[in-house]
């Protein structure tokens, strides 16, 4: 919807005046405080009515921040009020640029609320992660349109009857329990209830802002990856049958000599350990694990007798994160491997992973090309480099705002996760700069693979109330051996054909020159 010439210049007004009510609360006073806030509930209302649904997301933002005292404002007052400024600028030449397909948001949450005015504060905040929200007042009502849209994850008021049937009529996505305060026994039944974090009344933004986030992250995770150690192939075969049974892929081991190598090729999420074995035991096994500088975080759990406490203490002080007893229920093991490969991805992912994209971070990518480019010397294979650059990414910023070019980002990372095998490692190198491995491939085979991506990413149209623009890339493929046998040899191959892509005219591949 454009916005009339009134409406724009009101809500120019209405916004300039925000920044001036912000910039005069900070001294603490409540009354300014408040005018401040209503201001921010002002703009909010008028760019709703106005079909200016991005900057009523800000300012709906800026009213949940300003609910607290100015000294927890930090800097996210600032650049959530410059943001509502930019688009209320932007209101002369355009109207927002929020309504942009769904098939470009990063997930999609549904909310589960009998309370209209939660339901838009969550659902407003959701967006504001660009994040698809579907807002629903029941458990028949969320169950109707769950079945229909398929949502990656839910937020749902603790007070209603039959979340547990919801969540497994939706194959049980990852949820979180909104509250109304935060009792270790309201969180205790919550956690009862399956779902996965808590979210306390009344509604902090940032606060469900990590939400969001942990709640995709989950909805992304694959299926747990463990290495089975033991030296006798019948427990080899009867415990990895079991354990696969629980919904985890185990890759087994029977010589414990061979641990280094494996790692390498298979990078598990987790180590499960027969302490007693030949010709290398647990703790001898977990030792040499430890180390190896990047090993040092992987979770090792032991399998051992239960009657012999030495042999316990003497696991935890070399390395190993748990000691179950072998004959403990197959529940509690899978409780307790699951449970730790769940933190520690937790804390992996933090610092690994792009929230927008879910793609790697640059570190991660290179420690993970690193160890795909050691596996492939040993065997004697070929692996491919790709790095992708989108053309002109910066006019589809300058012109319908950061909003849609995050979105276009947002698309990449989709577009590679539909594209792209479960082995293949994908980035985010920088900017608009994606960065893809293919192990097994040549640059003759990985080129027309990223040329389908291509191709896939040209017909995407993506509109901007009334206007059409696509978006392209363009790209360069390297390939070990051919290209050089060090990583800065196929990225600096695999650049120089993407200068030359760009150089050509832009929207091409090139595995040449």
């Amino acid at each position: 919807m454009n916005a009339s010439p009134h409406d724009a210049h009101v809500l120019r007004e209405l916004a300039s005046a925000l920044g001036k009510a912000i910039a005069e609360a900070r001294g603490g006073e409540v009354l300014r405080i408040k005018a401040a806030r209503d201001l921010a509930g002002e703009v909010r209302d008028h760019a709703r009515a106005a079909g200016l649904e991005l900057l009523a997301a800000h300012a709906s933002r800026l009213f949940a921040l300003l609910a607290v005292p100015p000294a927890r404002w930090g800097v996210t007052v600032d650049e959530v009020l410059a943001a509502a400024s930019y688009e209320a600028e932007r209101t002369k030449l355009r109207p927002s640029s929020y309504g942009l397909p769904a098939t470009l948001l990063a997930g999609r949450i549904l909310v589960v609320d009998p309370d209209a005015t939660t339901r838009t504060t969550t659902s407003d905040a959701i967006r504001a992660n660009l994040v698809e929200a579907i807002s629903t007042g029941s458990i028949e009502e969320a169950l109707h349109e769950g079945l229909r849209r398929h949502p990656d994850a839910m937020i749902v008021n603790a007070d209603l009857e039959g979340i547990e049937r919801l969540h497994a009529a939706l194959g049980k996505p990852p949820f979180a329990i909104l509250g109304r305060d935060g009792l270790t026994s309201h969180r205790a039944a919550a956690a009862k209830k399956g779902a996965s974090l808590y979210v306390q009344r009344p509604i902090d933004t940032e606060e469900l802002s990590v939400t969001v986030r942990r709640l995709l992250d989950r909805a992304r995770t694959p299926r747990p990856k463990v290495l089975l150690v033991d030296d006798s192939p019948h427990r080899l075969v009867d415990l990895s049958r079991k354990l696969d049974g629980e919904g985890m892929t185990v890759q087994t081991l029977s010589d414990p000599t061979r641990v280094l190598e494996v790692l390498d090729e298979i990078r598990p999420d987790l180590v499960l350990v027969e302490a007693k074995m030949e010709p290398l035991d647990g703790w001898e096994l977990c030792a040499v694990l430890r180390t190896a500088p990047e090993w040092q975080d992987l979770p090792i759990v032991f399998l051992g007798d239960s009657e012999d406490p030495e042999s316990r203490a003497a696991a935890f002080r070399v390395g190993a994160d748990d000691f179950v007893p072998r004959a403990n229920d197959l529940r509690e093991l899978t409780a307790r491997l699951l449970g730790r490969i769940e933190r520690t991805r937790l804390l992996r992912d933090r610092g690994d992973r792009d929230f927008l994209t879910g793609l790697l971070r640059r570190s991660a990518f290179l420690n993970g090309f690193s160890s795909l480019l050691n596996q492939a010397r040993r065997r004697n294979r070929p692996l491919a480099l790709a790095i992708l650059d989108l053309d002109h990414f910066k006019q589809v910023n300058d012109r319908f705002g950061h909003l849609a070019g995050d979105r276009v980002l947002v698309a990449v990372g989709k577009l590679l996760a539909d594209h792209l095998r479960g082995e293949d490692l994908r980035g985010r190198w920088g900017g608009e700069e994606i960065v893809i491995a293919f192990p097994e491939s040549t640059r003759e085979t990985a080129a027309p693979a990223v040329r389908r991506m291509l191709e896939d990413m040209a017909k995407l149209a993506i509109e901007d109330d009334g206007e059409v623009f696509h978006v392209t890339f363009s790209a360069g493929v390297a390939s070990f051996p051919g290209d050089g046998p060090q990583p800065m040899d196929l990225f600096a191959t695999a650049d120089r054909r993407l200068y030359l892509a760009k150089r050509l005219g832009r929207a091409r591949v090139l595995s040449e020159g």
